[in-house]
């Protein structure tokens, strides 16, 4: 329960997620300010309904960065492939998030691992999957528009079946296939006594950087069998058909002062 009282300070409004999913889709996806995405199913119900997701956890003790930390980079032409970033002192964690065009997308996410100071920086990260009720997983209510509340110990809380077969996380639901973390000796923590909850069943991938270098790996993420890709072939088919769609954009009301505007608001139309 939160209480409004008098020490209360408005602040401005905050989009704490962002829609990934093409037109028609059976599948919402949304990708959020802690590195975290969720895929929901498109159905006739309201609450209590299952949805699935990842998240970036950061360093040994495993913490969720600071939602409140994110940086946004906004395209001027509304497409919906999205792209965050964390600043998290001697490095930075930046994310580039879209999805396939199909009725059942995929969604391809991109992680980058930036070394920000002119030293070696070594460290780990943790993507941590759960497969639960929607609300549990986004930390508000399921309009989306209650206070915000991104704490990952109630991912901790759901039981989970998610495994690591090769490269491939799976529940025998959901998929998420890794590229690219070879490299990051990736290593499934399983169920250890006297863990918290939500630091077990994900995978720890460890890093060094040399001064200002950076190292990229990749995911698909899918509700059913999920197949290999090549990212930078996704992305361009992703936004050859956005772009597709706002060539048949004639008219921007206002003129060519509103059109980022207007593109950002047909896109999203064309998404719900």
């Amino acid at each position: 329960m939160y209480n409004i009282s008098s020490s209360a300070e408005w602040k401005r409004p905050f989009t704490n997620k962002r829609y990934l999913h093409p037109p028609f889709a059976e599948n919402m996806f949304t990708m959020w300010p802690e590195l975290r995405v969720i895929c929901g199913d498109i159905i006739e119900k309201t609450y209590g309904y299952r949805s699935s997701g990842f998240r970036i956890l950061v360093g040994e003790d495993m913490l969720s960065p600071d939602f409140k930390n994110v940086t946004y980079e906004t395209r001027n032409d509304g497409i919906p492939i999205h792209s965050l970033s964390q600043y998290l002192g001697q490095y930075s964690i930046h994310m580039e998030s879209f999805c396939s065009i199909d009725r059942i997308p995929t969604c391809y996410t991109k992680f980058t691992l930036e070394n920000n100071t002119d030293t070696q920086v070594s460290d780990v990260i943790a993507i941590l999957p759960r497969t639960g009720r929607e609300d549990h997983l986004v930390g508000t209510e399921v309009d989306g528009y209650a206070h915000y509340d991104s704490n990952v110990h109630n991912w901790g809380f759901l039981t989970t079946d998610w495994r690591m077969n090769g490269n491939l996380l799976t529940d025998g639901d959901y998929n998420i296939l890794l590229k690219g973390i070879n490299e990051l000796e990736p290593e499934w923590q399983e169920d250890v006594p006297g863990l918290e909850w939500y630091k077990r069943r994900l995978v720890k991938l460890r890093f060094s950087l040399n001064p200002k270098e950076s190292i990229s790996f990749f995911c698909a993420f899918r509700h059913g069998e999920v197949s290999d890709f090549e990212y930078e072939d996704k992305k361009n088919k992703t936004l050859a058909f956005w772009q597709g769609e706002l060539k048949r954009l004639k008219v921007s009301p206002g003129g060519e002062k509103y059109v980022p505007m207007v593109s950002s608001l047909v896109c999203q139309c064309l998404q719900m």
